[in-house]
């Protein structure tokens, strides 16, 4: 998280959950999966358009993708 900003604390438990995950390299779920599959493409040069309610709005929480200060 950038550094100063108060964070959801739910969505803080996500995102600190799912580092924990890449860095042990063990219970990666389907949505950080998903995650790392646009990071990939992000990293290899292409542009991704990530669209829907989800995707901010915090209907699925596992899918958050945005965060807001």
């Amino acid at each position: 998280m950038p550094t100063g900003w108060t964070i959801n604390a739910k969505v803080n438990a996500i995102f600190s959950n799912r580092l924990k995950a890449m860095e042990e390299g063990k219970n990666i779920d389907w949505a950080l999966g998903e995650h790392l599959a646009w990071a990939s493409l992000i990293k290899e040069g292409y542009n991704i358009r990530i669209s829907g309610q989800d995707v901010q709005r915090g209907t699925f929480s596992h899918r958050h993708a945005y965060v807001h200060d």
